[in-house]
């Protein structure tokens, strides 16, 4: 399970690697393949450790409101 991580934290640590992945495209040999991979490999860790932090983030407040509704 992932560590309690705050929002702001998340949000920030995301665009940055999703901003990496971005210029790593951009910026690096297209005709290189491991350049490519590395850029859409941040890129797409960037999204998935959104969507883990938020998974982890709505599980823990499904769980108060079913103690809530008890």
């Amino acid at each position: 399970m992932l560590p309690q991580i705050p929002r702001p934290y998340v949000q920030f640590i995301s665009m940055l690697l999703f901003g990496a992945g971005a210029i790593t495209l951009i910026m690096g040999d297209n005709s290189i393949p491991e350049v490519r991979a590395t850029g859409i490999v941040l890129c797409a860790f960037s999204i998935w450790f959104v969507m883990m932090s938020e998974s982890v983030l709505l599980s823990k407040v499904q769980t108060q409101m079913q103690i809530t509704l008890e």
